[in-house]
């Protein structure tokens, strides 16, 4: 294990060595054209990222409401609508019942109980199905499936 400490502390030294020089490197490209163009392409790359975030969250809710409407799990062409299970419980409530019936989980830990609980009789709570949207990243396999729906 000695060995293993010795390795580890040389690997943390060499990663502290070479995030320096990069930051040096860094450093020196910004002054360059060169940097400044790659910072303005990042600075234009994170505006897009946030364009695509606020179009997906527009779109996941769309399909939600839509999943809800008629039922499909396939609304359009690159969206599913995906199930998940969650617990809904009165903390209160919970901590009553463990008191009687599962004292060992009395420190609740509420990630084990809501994996827990459809194993547990009587334990308060009801499980149920939350709809999630997802858009696949290929959309351009979507449009394979769908023709020219998405052009």
């Amino acid at each position: 294990m000695i060995d293993n400490l010795r390795v580890l502390r040389g690997l943390r030294k060499d990663v502290g060595l070479f995030k320096a020089e990069m930051a040096e490197l860094e450093e020196k490209l910004a002054a360059t054209p060169a940097g400044q163009a790659l910072a303005e392409k990042r600075k234009i790359c994170g505006a897009l990222k946030e364009d695509i975030y606020v179009v997906e969250t527009e779109i996941k809710e769309a399909a939600i409401k839509a999943y809800i409407d008629t039922g499909k799990k396939r609304p359009w062409p690159g969206v599913n609508i995906k199930m998940f299970s969650e617990l809904l419980y009165s903390g209160k409530e919970v901590e009553n019942w463990c008191r009687e019936f599962a004292p060992c989980l009395l420190t609740v830990n509420w990630y084990i109980y809501k994996k827990a609980h459809a194993t547990l009789p009587g334990a308060p709570g009801t499980s149920q199905e939350q709809p999630r949207a997802q858009i696949d990243r290929d959309l351009s396999k979507a449009a394979d499936r769908w023709g020219d729906v998405l052009e």
